[in-house]
């Protein structure tokens, strides 16, 4: 088995065991990569001269996480920072007493199995993630990317569970929708999509910006970016190609 690709990394607010706030999952960004460091604690009984006994157990885990770029609704659920405005160029306040809330992290992994392709997701359940270092720098000869790296720490929740791996699938699709499903994502009636920044109402929203979602499940206000958005966890909508 050899994994080779990563996509989709979906976060959650956690607000219980195995509970999210359902209408505020959403993608962050794409991954470029991430990793995931068991910690543990041990322990050793010597008896006549000898180890009798040996315990190791979990205690956390250190999680890295690379995107491409950070959606500023990231900058709320994921480190609770105060976002203002509407638009595709909103204002983020930083704050001295701003906490991380816990989120859940799930993303999707491209593995290889006998020669044959497979994807496979993974569900950190509670995470709490800090902000990485920031680091600008002047062009040269060279065109250089930067990109945002958080940290976190990953933890058992009081049920006990801290991880869940999934099936192997056919498709990247079903491992993706298998994520929201743990998170609790359900098939809330899609709506009417209205754009926030702009007094018009928009059916099918093609520019990236806040909108809110109205319809028979309530209302959620979003972000727009990428190919696809999410509302509640389902996709509701798809940019076409132009």
């Amino acid at each position: 088995m050899a994994f080779f690709g990563l996509s989709k990394p979906i976060i959650a607010p956690w607000t219980a065991d195995d509970t999210y706030a359902a209408g505020q999952i959403f993608q962050c960004g794409k991954a470029v990569e991430t990793s995931i460091q068991n910690n543990s604690k041990e322990g050793s009984l010597y008896a006549d001269n000898a180890l009798s006994e040996y315990v190791k157990e979990f205690t956390d885990a250190d999680v890295t996480a690379t995107i491409d770029s950070l959606p500023a609704l990231a900058a709320n659920i994921m480190f609770g920072h105060t976002v203002s405005g509407t638009g595709s160029n909103p204002t983020t306040i930083y704050k001295a007493d701003d906490s991380s809330p816990y989120v859940g992290y799930g993303f999707v992994v491209d593995k290889v199995e006998n020669n044959v392709k497979k994807y496979q997701a993974c569900l950190l359940h509670k995470v709490k993630f800090s902000e990485g270092a920031e680091t600008y720098t002047t062009k040269g000869d060279a065109i250089s990317f930067g990109t945002p790296q958080l940290t976190g720490k990953a933890m058992a929740q009081d049920n006990g569970k801290w991880r869940t791996v999934s099936p192997n699938f056919s498709t990247a699709a079903e491992a993706y929708n298998w994520i929201l499903t743990q998170m609790g994502a359900g098939s809330a009636d899609p709506g009417t999509y209205t754009a926030v920044s702009s007094p018009s109402a928009s059916a099918n929203p093609s520019t990236e910006g806040w909108y809110v979602r109205t319809g028979a499940s309530g209302s959620y206000v979003y972000y727009l970016t990428g190919d696809t958005v999410l509302v509640n966890g389902t996709t509701y909508y798809t940019r076409s190609a132009s």
